[in-house]
């Protein structure tokens, strides 16, 4: 099975919406049907991920330009 970004709590990067998606009730459907499980990895960051954003520019890893 595969899923967009709804399965994301706000749409934060490494978070899960468990509202939508308790992790028992999620677990025992797939495990119940047999199925895997393939969630879509967003590598954004969402503006409510204040502490990425604030790591991330101390770090200066953000990707500001494709020219040098």
């Amino acid at each position: 099975m595969w899923s967009d970004l709804d399965y994301m709590d706000k749409k934060a990067i490494f978070t899960v919406d468990k509202h939508n998606y308790p992790p028992d009730q999620f677990r025992s459907f797939l495990t119940s049907r047999r199925l895997h499980y393939i969630p879509l990895i967003d590598a954004g960051v969402s503006i409510l991920d204040q502490i990425a954003i604030e790591e991330g520019n101390k770090k200066k890893i953000f990707l500001k330009s494709i020219r040098n």
